[in-house]
């Protein structure tokens, strides 16, 4: 599919050291209805950081259901993963930026 105009743009921001669509391997069984690895938007794997940026399916309970579970999967195995929205992104990215290295900086 390719990146969206909101990864797109934060990634651009956020520079080197990240990463589009980094497939991240999970160390699951697809028996225990886990997949074998995830995908995060923006990564960086040297900070175990990902980002995750949403549209408007992620309202959806069964896709937050599905969200939740990739996090703890990634949490588990030492990522920290951060959430925001397309409309963020996009008419407020330097909010974004700031809660991000807020974030990250810890």
């Amino acid at each position: 599919r390719g990146m969206t105009a909101p990864q797109a743009m934060l990634l651009n921001v956020l520079g080197s050291g990240c990463f589009p669509e980094l497939a991240v391997p999970t160390k699951e069984k697809r028996d225990r209805g886990f997949p074998t690895c995830y995908k995060l938007d923006i990564a960086n794997p040297q900070k175990k950081i990902g980002i995750e940026i949403d549209g408007g399916s992620h309202y959806a309970l069964k896709i937050r259901a599905k969200d939740k579970k990739k996090e703890m999967v990634l949490s588990a195995l030492g990522w920290k993963i951060l959430r925001f929205w397309n409309k963020d992104v996009l008419n407020s990215l330097d909010s974004v930026i700031k809660e991000i290295t807020f974030i990250t900086s810890k």
